[in-house]
């Protein structure tokens, strides 16, 4: 009796219309998509931001790498790669700006060509590795013994020149002097435990308002140190000023 209640009443069929009709009537694909972008859209956002926080620290990492790289070069250009003195090509350009700088006021300059007495002889006795352990010596007892804005290169070999800004021709012989007494007195110890002692030849020149260029100066220092080795070495020679 009861089943057949229900199919009178066709059952199945009207609650397969109120389904249908209650699907329809409920959640559409447009409300669909919108409840997805309002989901998706600030994780998005976030993902973004977090994709260009992580580019930002990168390229800021890159930038830094290529800075010290550039700073490493640049050092690398002006040094000599043994003793870290400023190299030739270093010491003509800031002795090219002194020079101009003394042009306009006047205000002289002392150069110091120095070179290491019998080096070749040194070689030869000892090898070519205490021949670089000597000069490495030298270099670091320049930087420890000469002023801040004084600038020492390695001009080549075992030759040094030495720029002594705001200095007069007694002020250039006197400080030759005594860094050449310091390494006459000075003694050496070679890895093997041996000890070697070496001494300088300098010569002095000192800016005149009559140079046309930096050559000149570095020329009559040059001469001077010359002199100093043919008159027997480990002493100085100044060229005059005003000769």
């Amino acid at each position: 009796m009861a089943i057949e209640r229900i199919r009178e009443t066709n059952f199945l069929s009207k609650n397969q219309s109120k389904w249908i009709k209650y699907k329809n009537d409920g959640v559409s694909w447009l409300d669909f998509v919108g409840f997805a972008l309002y989901i998706l859209v600030p994780v998005i956002i976030l993902i973004l931001i977090i994709a260009v926080y992580v580019l930002k620290r990168e390229i800021a990492r890159k930038t830094m790498l290529l800075q010290e790289r550039n700073a490493e070069l640049t050092k690398l250009a002006m040094l000599d790669p043994w003793t870290e003195l400023y190299n030739r090509r270093r010491f003509y350009e800031l002795a090219g700006i002194e020079f101009a700088l003394a042009q306009k006021s006047g205000i002289t300059f002392g150069l110091l060509m120095i070179d290491i007495d019998w080096f070749k002889k040194f070689n030869d006795k000892f090898g070519h590795d205490i021949g670089d352990q000597i000069i490495l010596h030298l270099a670091q007892t320049f930087k420890t013994y000469f002023r801040v804005n004084d600038v020492i290169c390695r001009f080549g070999g075992e030759e040094f020149i030495v720029l002594l800004p705001k200095t007069t021709e007694e002020m250039a012989k006197n400080i030759a002097e005594r860094i050449r007494q310091l390494i006459s007195e000075d003694e050496f110890n070679i890895s093997d435990g041996r000890i070697v002692k070496y001494t300088l030849s300098i010569g002095v020149a000192t800016f005149r308002m009559s140079d046309d260029d930096l050559d000149q100066i570095v020329k009559r220092a040059d001469k001077a140190l010359y002199e100093a080795k043919h008159e027997g070495r480990n002493r100085i020679v100044i060229c005059p000023s005003a000769s």
